[in-house]
């Protein structure tokens, strides 16, 4: 469950997904990360099948304000592979789907 999802509370996201290999690594910024994982997911499963689909959700955190997330983001992107491994590893340690805990519907 996304936390504070009172009216009003506004937040925004920064997320990392992957493809089923862990083989690329895609970090991105949304304020609605149930609508945006939807996006990824059907645009993987529309287009002809393609092994590096980056349709797994495997890492995000909540920022209160735009500013901050975009910057988080940035500082994620600008990290080095095995830093981003130990980041999603620290919160994720068996690399699951987390759209699953978002109720996102055909999750793989």
């Amino acid at each position: 469950m996304l936390e504070d999802e009172m009216p009003g509370s506004r937040r925004y996201y920064v997320y990392i997904l992957t493809n089923r290999f862990h083989s690329t690594l895609y970090t991105g910024m949304t304020p609605d990360l149930r609508r945006r994982v939807i996006i990824h997911k059907l645009r993987s499963t529309t287009c002809f099948y393609n092994p590096r689909s980056n349709n797994k959700l495997v890492y995000f955190e909540a920022q209160q304000y735009a500013y901050l997330a975009v910057r988080r983001e940035r500082m994620i992107k600008a990290m080095h592979r095995p830093d981003l491994l130990a980041l999603i590893s620290r919160h994720n340690p068996l690399w699951r789907d987390l759209a699953m805990d978002l109720d996102i519907i055909g999750t793989s």
